[in-house]
């Protein structure tokens, strides 16, 4: 078993998806990819992509929307992609654009919307 080295705990939300815009969109078009969120935390989120990841944005700056199932708000957060995993798991850094008490809210909804056991993905 796998030692966890980090330093906030995740959260897995169930049934909460993900839209990702990859920004700055390339001259042609905006790439966009759609997913499920895995886990997420305090410092990052990790989403399951429906397609595979055939792109090389390897610390690309990115927007993430989602939408919160119980409340139904849509939440935009910024980040950078900081690996990808399989081409199907993308795992993205929040920017530094959230307040602490923003951050506080939207953990809250994520925790109700977790099992009470340890990730698993």
């Amino acid at each position: 078993m796998e030692v966890e080295k980090r330093s906030r705990k995740r959260f897995c939300p169930q049934g909460m998806l993900a839209h990702i815009v990859i920004e700055p969109p390339p001259p042609d078009a905006a790439i966009r990819l759609d997913g499920c969120v895995i886990d997420m935390s305090y410092g990052g989120i990790r989403i399951r992509l429906d397609e595979p990841f055939a792109h090389d944005f390897d610390q690309a700056g990115l927007m993430i929307a989602i939408r919160l199932p119980e409340s139904g708000v849509e939440v935009f957060i910024r980040g950078s992609i900081k690996h990808v995993h399989d081409q199907h798991h993308c795992g993205v850094q929040y920017a530094d654009c959230l307040s602490e008490t923003d951050m506080d809210e939207l953990m809250f909804e994520c925790v109700k919307l977790s099992p009470q056991d340890t990730c698993h993905a």
